[in-house]
């Protein structure tokens, strides 16, 4: 459930990336808000799964932890670099971190979804 939206997400990050490359300012920004909401949504999703893998002693719990503070990592240089005004880092930032790392969670979601089933069957 969550692969195909950090995916999706992902995507649309890298189509940010590319109108802000292309000059499209207004276009990009306009992604790049909505964007932000589903950013949101998918970092508090990681925090509650975090939080369920813990309290099941699951071993997976680390894995996401990491993965979830490479994500906000990579989104505190979108932060600074929108903070300078700094199309280019942002780019950057962008491109070459946050649509990656989204990407990277292929793979996690799946074996997320098969440690929580019992749980969540409960």
């Amino acid at each position: 459930m969550a692969e195909p939206f950090s995916h999706e997400l992902g995507k649309q990050v890298g189509r940010v990336a590319r109108s802000l490359r292309m000059g499209e300012l207004e276009h990009a920004f306009c992604d790049l808000e909505a964007s932000t909401d589903r950013l949101y949504k998918f970092i508090t999703f990681l925090s509650v799964t975090v939080q369920l893998l813990r309290d099941a002693q699951h071993p997976l719990a680390r894995e996401v932890d990491a993965y979830e503070r490479r994500l906000l990592g990579v989104l505190e240089r979108v932060e600074g670099a929108l903070a300078k005004e700094d199309f280019v880092a942002l780019t950057m930032a962008l491109e070459h971190g946050v649509a990656p790392v989204l990407d990277r969670y292929h793979g996690v979601g799946t074996r997320v979804a098969a440690a929580l089933r019992p749980r969540l069957a409960a």
